[in-house]
This record gives C-alpha cells, structure tokens and sequence, in this order.
C-alpha cells in the first residue's frame, strides 16, 4: 500500500467517525424532542384529569386527551425503531419510548381500554366511592350490618360491568407483541423492570406468608371478640378491616391493638389537626432527608377541602410543580397517606424532565422510599405531640414501646402483600385459561392469600380498583414492599440512629442514590449504590422478628380505656361514668360480676363507719395546716436576714 492509498483510507474513516457521531448526536437530539412532546401530553393528561374529578362532566374532554396520548407514543416507538448507532447513554431513554407498553396495541383496541376505564372511574366519582362518607364509614362504623350493607351497596355497582371486563383484560395478548416480549407474564415485568419477577415474588411470599398468617389471625380473634361473632370461620369479612380492599388495617387500631386508648390519644390529637398543617409536617421530615420542599406552587393550587377523600396527585413538567387534591378529614390513616404522598412530591420535584418518560414504567425503588413515609409518620407521633412523649413508654418498658410500633407498622404494611401478588396472579392465571371464571378465581385466592371474604363473593370488586381496570402490574408495589426494609437496614449501617429520618439522611451516596435514578432502571440502581442485588425478605422479617412473640403473648381482652397509658396527672381522674360508657360505645363485653379476688378485697373495708372516716380527714387536716403555718414562720424570719447583694442571692 502506497502513502496515496494510505491517506485516502484514512481519510475515509475520519469521514466515517464524523459521520457516526453526527448520527448519534442526531438520535440524542431526537429523543430529547421526543421527551418534550410526552412531556406536553403529560401536562395535557394531568389537567384534564384534575377537571374531571372537579367536574365530571369534563370526562370527553379527559379521555380525547388520553387517546392522543396514545398515539404520540406509536409513533414515537415507530420512529425510534429506525434509528441507529444508539448512544449508550441514551439507550434507556430510547427503550423506555420504544417499548412503551399498552399504548403500542392496536389504536382500537387501546380505545377500548381507556373508553373501560373511563367508564368505572366515572361510575366510582358518580357514585362517591371515594367520598367522605363511604371511606370514613368504612373506617370508623363499628356495626358488622351498616358495615356490610355499605360495602355491598358500593361493590354491586360494578356487576353490570364484570363481563366488560374480560375482554378488556384479554386486550394484554395483543400488548406483549409489539413491546418484543414472549408473554403477558414476561411482558409485566420488563414494565416493572424485574427478571422472573413473578417466581422470585413467589418465594418472596412463601417466606414471609407465616408472619402474615400469625398476624391475620391475632386481628381475626380480635374481630370476632370485639363484634362477638361466631368464629367458626378463617376469614374475615373484608369491610370490617376499615380500608374498601382489606389493604390497610390501620384504620380498626383501636380493636386490634391490646392497648386502644393509644389509638384513641393519637385520633383526638389529629381531629385538631387539618390536612394542610399536616403535609407541613410531612414537608419538615423531606427537609430533614435532603429532599427539599415541596415547593410554593404545591402550596398554591392543592385542595385541601374537597369531597372526594382520596389523595391525588397531579404534576406539571412544564412548570414543574406537584398538587393535591383530597378531603378535609384527618386520621390515623391519611396521617400516613400525607407522609407517603410528601416523598412522593419531593421526589418527583427532584427532576421533572424525565417524569412523563419514567411514568411508563414501574419503580420498586420509588414504592419503596414512599413507603417509608409511613414509618417515618409513626416515627414522628410523639415529636409532633400528637401524643405524649412518654406514650410508648408509661405502660412498660422499652420493648411495648417498640412493640406498639411494630404492630401499627405491620397493619399498615403487611396487608398489602398479599393483595398485590394475587391481583397480578389471578389475572395472569386467566389469561392462561381462558374458560375459567374470572370472579371465582378472584375470590378464591382473595379468600386463599388475604383471608378475607365478601358477602356472596360474587362482587365484582376489583373493577374499584384502577390498577386492574387499566391492566396495569402490581409487581413493583409488591417488590417495593421488601425493598422497603432492605434499604433501612442499609441505611443503618451508616448511623445507628433510633430516628428513622436520621438513619436515612445520614446515608452514603443517598442524594447521589436519589438524583441517579433517571439514569437506571431500579434493579441496578439499587446493586450499584447499596450491593442489593436481589430482593430478599430477610430484611422485612428481621425487623418484624420482635413482633412474633408479642403477637403469642398479647391479651386477648382489651386494656381497659380508663387506665391511661400517658403519665400526666389529670389522666388519673379519669370519671368512671365515662369510661363506663366508652367501653360500651365500643362494644367491649364486661364480666357480669366482678372477679371474686376483688369482692373479697372490697369486703375487708365494709365495716369501717363514717364517724372514723371523719375523724381520720380531721387528724390529718390538722396535721398539714400546722406544717403550712410553720413554713411560712420560717420563710419571714430568714427573710429578715437577707443582705442587699440582690445578685449573690439571686
């Protein structure tokens, strides 16, 4: 070869290198523009579905816009499928606009989808499922008939629709194709970004459904005691659990925790509080976490009073602000659902940019860290003087203090295990067979796995709930549960901390953990900042560990409601009319009699007389009036004596 040819060649793959990353450059570009057009649909989308729960009326409105949406990201897969020379950096953002799940099917049939979803959710909003009367009754009616007849009054609204459902949900055949994938079941979890997410969320359950099991039980006996119902039955009746799933038991504390005048502290410390002063609470603890505020705009356009009491949120990119939209009312519950929804804003708030992409797939990693808003809201009871600060201590030592944290963490959290795996398990064992009956199966596993029942088990409850209504996967709310505890433990490791914002705060890499997750899909994300390389449930029954043996050992019979668990002295004066009648408005059954020990004891002091009586009050009247007398004597005497270094005395 000649020095001709020589530099020809190397001409040529100069020529070629420029090339190249123009081409790459040009695809960066590319999906940049891409990402605002999603962006702008996404703003659209959020809009329309904040006028529509103002509105219902504005509902064509909503589901056009959703539709539109769908047909932006079929054509956006369709270009990016011709694009080459794809940067490594980029590659995530170009397989999460390819692969963009349901919105590749057929535009018939992905109409179909939002015109079935629009459809219940209407239905729900029309019918107030989510008022404040149907929520809060089922939280706080304590009468087994109002409770059934309101939960079967809502459920049978839906029956009309069952079997619209069917092939609404047969619609996922038709959605794994075109997103490369070889199944509904593969397809789920390259949207939840977990490999064989569904066998490893089996054994996941496998070990920690013997914890689940002893404290499903510990509830069951409770319930039964507290309404005297028969107990020849394992399940409970899934509208005496205070939540319209049976997925958070939190809101029946008072029957279930050994010791409800707890609960009952903690209620009429919130009943003060409005919704408002308690996301301020929630926005101190994202502070603390490094996690900022969640910004004046939040402030600025949330409804703090609006009917419907189920939390909402709505984002604008363009803007890049988070809002609210819920009720007025303030519970136990909704304490922990305004702490989960804070981090939810302050992470959102951390880079809108990428949000409307990242809302195509479903993060463990940010179900996680939600959820340890919860926690920290317990954490925080006694700081935010929603009790005394002592609360957890006066009635034992330092283990009931942990144990009545535990059991209100565990309500809150363990009960939407289940649920979650076997929304996902019962669909997807449908679709394998085709000729079984969806309902059926539904309540056999509900009955199997969360140990519940309906009143026929015939109800179509399910369609209440958008995630199925929508074919959307609960896998990562399932895996975010464990991952959840897996990061704590982690994070203390760094600080050995009893706060828990302490523990997460002091984190290493925590803030670069949080501003990388754009970057990653979750799985990596997790491996590459803490080691976890896979989703374990060592650390959930670690922490729940200490539960086991308050769960054998806690009594059967309630505490009492006039011994009070705080230390303040007015407490102790506590009328016994009163507390005669609060047990009875709770429907605590009362022996007929009184124990033979105290009627003994009662007997010994029936002969005392009152003239004794009177003349004991006398002697010791006497006694305190000369002490007060002799006390004053003393103090004028020693005064007389003073000198006039008033600064030295003092």
């Amino acid at each position: 070869m000649n020095i001709h040819q020589l530099c020809l060649l190397l001409m040529i793959c100069i020529c070629y290198g420029f090339d190249e990353q123009n081409e790459e450059e040009s695809v960066v570009v590319e999906l940049e523009l891409a990402d605002y057009d999603l962006m702008d649909a996404y703003d659209e989308i959020a809009q329309t579905s904040k006028d529509f729960l103002l509105n219902p009326m504005s509902q064509n409105t909503k589901i056009q816009v959703e539709k539109r949406r769908g047909k932006l990201l079929k054509l956006q897969s369709s270009t990016n499928r011709e694009m080459k020379n794809i940067p490594l950096d980029s590659m995530r953002n170009w397989t999460l606009l390819t692969r963009s799940g349901d919105f590749l099917l057929p535009e018939a049939d992905f109409n179909t989808l939002i015109d079935f979803a629009n459809s219940i959710q209407n239905l729900s909003i029309s019918a107030g499922v989510h008022k404040e009367g149907y929520i809060q009754g089922l939280k706080s009616r304590r009468n087994v008939a109002a409770l059934s007849n309101l939960w079967s009054g809502h459920q049978n609204m839906y029956s009309s629709h069952s079997s619209a459902y069917l092939p609404v949900v047969s619609l996922l055949h038709k959605a794994y194709p075109p997103n490369d994938e070889g199944s509904v079941e593969s397809y789920w979890e390259m949207l939840c970004e977990y490999k064989d997410g569904y066998r490893h969320a089996a054994r996941l359950w496998k070990e920690v459904e013997p914890l689940y099991n002893m404290l499903h039980e510990f509830v069951r006996i409770r319930i039964q005691k507290y309404y005297k119902i028969a107990d020849n039955y394992t399940s409970i009746p899934v509208y005496l659990l205070g939540s319209n799933f049976g997925t958070d038991w939190s809101a029946i504390a008072n029957i279930i925790l050994p010791h409800p005048q707890l609960y009952k502290e903690i209620e009429e410390a919130l009943k003060g509080q409005s919704v408002e002063q308690i996301f301020r609470l929630a926005e101190t603890s994202t502070r603390e976490l490094r996690l900022g505020s969640l910004g004046k705009q939040f402030w600025k356009k949330s409804i703090f009073n609006h009917s419907n009491c189920e939390l909402h949120l709505f984002s604008n990119c363009a803007e890049k602000y988070t809002e609210a939209v819920t009720c007025a009312k303030v519970d136990l519950s909704s304490y922990m659902d305004i702490h989960d929804a804070a981090i939810n804003i302050a992470l959102r708030n951390q880079d809108y940019s990428s949000l409307a992409r990242r809302d195509l797939r479903f993060s463990a990693v940010d179900e996680a860290l939600q959820g340890l808003g919860s926690m920290i809201a317990l954490d925080n009871l006694p700081a935010n003087g929603f009790v005394p600060k002592d609360a957890w201590t006066s009635f034992g030592d330092e283990t009931e203090r942990k144990n009545a944290a535990l059991l209100l963490t565990a309500i809150r959290t363990l009960p939407k295990l289940p649920y979650y795996l076997l929304s996902d398990v019962t669909r997807l064992h449908h679709l394998d067979n085709q000729q079984d009956n969806f309902i059926q199966g539904w309540w056999s596993n509900r009955k199997k796995w969360q140990g519940v029942q309906g009143n026929s088990n015939t109800e179509a409850d399910f369609l209440g709930d958008h995630f199925i209504s929508l074919n959307k996967p609960y896998l990562s709310k399932f895996l975010g549960i464990f991952l959840q505890f897996q990061l704590l433990e982690r994070f203390s490791y760094y600080e050995d901390h009893e706060n828990i914002v302490n523990r997460i705060k002091s984190a290493k890499n925590f803030r670069t953990f949080i501003k990388d997750r754009p970057n990653r899909d979750w799985a990596e994300l997790v491996d590459f900042h803490y080691g976890i390389s896979e989703i374990s449930s060592d650390s959930l029954l670690n922490y729940f560990n200490p539960l086991k043996t308050y769960l054998k050992e806690a009594p059967f019979d309630f505490i009492p409601s006039d011994i009070s668990l705080t230390t303040e002295s007015e407490t102790l004066a506590t009328d016994t009319t009163n507390t005669v009648s609060n047990l009875e408005a709770q429907n605590i059954s009362q022996p007929a009699t009184a124990p033979s020990g105290l009627v003994d004891a009662n007997s010994k002091h029936a002969g005392i007389s009152n003239s004794t009586i009177w003349v004991i009050v006398g002697v010791v009247f006497v006694a305190i009036l000369g002490v007060v007398t002799f006390l004053i004597v003393r103090k004028v005497k020693k005064r007389k004596r003073r000198t006039n270094n008033r600064r030295f005395e003092t």
